[in-house]
Order: C-alpha cells, then structure tokens, then sequence
C-alpha cells in the first residue's frame, strides 16, 4: 500500500542528468549505501524493488558521485505518503555548498502506485527543472523502479568549464528555458497542488535566500 507509506526515495545528483527510460541495469550507475537487504533486483537488474518497513530505510547513490564532501550540491527527490486515499506529496529539496532546507511539496495529481511513470531531472548552468502516521500494519511497502539510463558530463578535477559545451544536449539553447507550453503547465502546477515553498516561509527565512524571487 504505497499510499500509506512515509517513503523517501533519494536521488542524489551531481552534475549528472537522466533523459529516457533504457535497457541500462540498475548496478551499472548506482550504488546502495545503505539498506541492501531491502532492495531486491529484477530482471537482471532493469528494475529494482524497494521494501520498506518500520525498521529500515535505504539510500541510493549515483557511482560516479565520488566528491560527496561537506560543501557538496545535491537534489532530493522524495516521495511522502500519506493516508489511504488522499494524495501522495512529491518533496524537493537542493543542497547548495552543502547547505539544504529548500524544500518545496506538492500533492501529485495521479496514483504514482497505479502504473510506473517517468521521473526526470533537468540541471544544468541554465536551470533547475523539477501528513499523518504511517499505519505499519500494512508494512513491508513496496515499490518498484526502472529506466537507470543517464546522461552526464564526467568531472575528474575541479575544472567543470568543458562541462559547459553545447556539445551536451542538455546546453543547447532549447534547454535554457521553459517554452511558453512548459511555463503555464509549470504555473498551473504550481497554483493548484504545491502546499508549500521554502522562498514563501518568511518565518523561516526573514530574508529570501538569493535564488528566490525578491
């Protein structure tokens, strides 16, 4: 019963992108730190099962995410459960220089849990494109994930500048801002199912932090 599950799935990011669902095995990018024995492989490792129960959780990292320091930069990509039949709520959170609390949740408009979808993550030089206790009588939940391709720009020292090039995809110009399409889906988005915005939490932050509009 995914609906009832406080579940957070971590996607840690470091300059690498995912674009489309392929034949790429789950071990061929990512790594588990910690929580192996609730991750179950399928089909030689193109999709993965995630079991969680009330004594165990798990986090997955990215292979090539090496330089995972204290002043690292980082995206979360969380899914929270909640009561049977209301909404999940998609969480995100950005860690720059290693500093977080930028959260933004949103209720999610379709049952995550009814068919699989595709999660992506656009992060480039240009943009970033992205209640109630748990009942664990209904526990181990399960979940299930595929599509492990990714696109990514290989960093070995600290000079990312060739990461720039519009020999990516990802830097072309049709990737550096939302088309007119894009930006009212975005907004609708935004206007009908987010519940909550770090840049609007003036209690928490009295001074917008400089990403946020002014």
């Amino acid at each position: 019963m995914f609906s009832t599950l406080s579940f957070l799935a971590f996607l840690l990011i470091g300059g690498v992108l995912a674009r489309r669902n392929g034949d790429a095995s789950f071990d061929r990018n990512y790594d588990i730190t910690w929580g192996n024995d609730h991750v179950l492989s399928i089909d030689e490792g193109r999709q993965i099962q995630l079991s969680l129960d009330n004594s165990s959780a798990m986090m997955i990292m990215f292979k090539d995410l090496t330089s995972h320091s204290n002043n690292h930069d980082e995206l979360d990509f969380e899914f929270l459960g909640n009561r049977e039949g209301k909404p999940i709520t998609l969480q995100t959170n950005v860690f720059a220089d290693g500093q977080g609390n930028r959260e933004q949740r949103m209720y999610l408009w379709f049952d995550p849990a009814a068919d699989f979808h595709s999660y992506k993550i656009l992060w480039n030089q240009y943009q970033i494109v992205l209640d109630g206790k748990t009942n664990w009588s209904h526990a181990p939940f399960q979940t299930h994930f595929q599509g492990f391709d990714v696109n990514g720009c290989p960093v070995q020292d600290s000079d990312i500048q060739p990461c720039y090039s519009t020999n990516y995809w990802w830097n072309t110009r049709k990737y550096w801002t939302l088309d007119s399409t894009q930006q009212r889906a975005y907004e609708n988005v935004r206007k009908k199912y987010l519940t909550y915005d770090y840049c609007s939490d003036r209690p928490r932050y009295p001074t917008p932090p400089p990403e946020c509009p002014q």
